[in-house]
């Protein structure tokens, strides 16, 4: 279990770097352009005439340079994950997605009921542009197909691989913040590890889980997950939207 397109500590110091050129930018901009701005602060319709100033010119062309920094680091960390991948075994299970929905912002807007300030309408669109979890995706698909593996797709909708309880055989509905699954016996068990682990279980006809391979399974299951866990917890590994908890180290 790790971070997709992280080669080492140093995509976390660039990504930032990315962002706060991006936010100089954007003052920028405004401040030399005050009148293609409305009031509350968007931009107004129609044919405008932008001035740059010779610092903006500078700092933009620092931006691309970091752009292309970390679009080349993405593309190799891909890579090797898929070659790690492909070492494994003969056989890629993946849920289908549409990485290009995540993307686009919620239709609806909604009030929060508590502090009656709208909710964000922004998904995933910035954590994607980070990531690049589609090219990831096509290039486990496409060296497993030239060097005679398979590739099994699992329909995300029927299969419901992050809902499904083998414990209950049922589906146990939760929102997408809850990161860890608790089964009827207790045992709490991180939510993706175990959405991989019944994958793993599939039927043959790649619509949902296969009860009994699970059962037998899961104890062998359950130890690399304590295991997995243990060693993400002992050094200190941040994974994002994991629900793990890092103990402060106090001096």
């Amino acid at each position: 279990m790790k971070n997709l397109a992280e080669r080492s500590h140093k995509v976390f110091n660039i990504e930032r770097k990315v962002g706060l050129e991006n936010r100089y930018l954007s003052r920028s901009r405004r401040a030399s352009n005050p009148k293609n701005y409305n009031k509350d602060g968007t931009i107004k319709k129609g044919k405008k005439k932008w001035v740059k100033s010779k610092r903006y010119d500078k700092r933009q062309k620092k931006l691309k340079e970091l752009q292309r920094r970390t679009a080349l680091s993405r593309k190799y960390a891909h890579n090797e994950e898929v070659n790690t991948l492909r070492s494994l075994g003969d056989e890629l299970f993946i849920e289908t997605m549409n990485i290009k929905g995540l993307q686009k912002k919620a239709k609806s807007v909604t009030r929060n009921e508590k502090t009656g300030k709208f909710n964000k309408r922004k998904r995933f669109g910035k954590s994607i542009g980070k990531r690049s979890p589609g090219y990831f995706i096509k290039q486990a698909k496409y060296r497993f197909l030239i060097t005679e593996g398979s590739v099994h797709e699992v329909n995300t909708w029927k299969y419901k691989a992050s809902q499904y309880d083998h414990i209950i055989n049922d589906t146990n509905k939760k929102q997408l913040s809850k990161r860890w699954h608790e089964l009827p016996n207790g045992l709490k068990i991180q939510r993706d590890l175990y959405s991989a682990f019944l994958l793993y279980c599939s039927e043959d006809t790649l619509e949902k889980p296969n009860r009994n391979k699970c059962l037998q399974e899961f104890n062998s299951f359950y130890d690399k997950h304590q295991h997995c866990i243990e060693q993400i917890r002992k050094n200190r590994v941040v994974v994002l939207n994991s629900g793990i908890k890092i103990n402060k180290v106090v001096s």
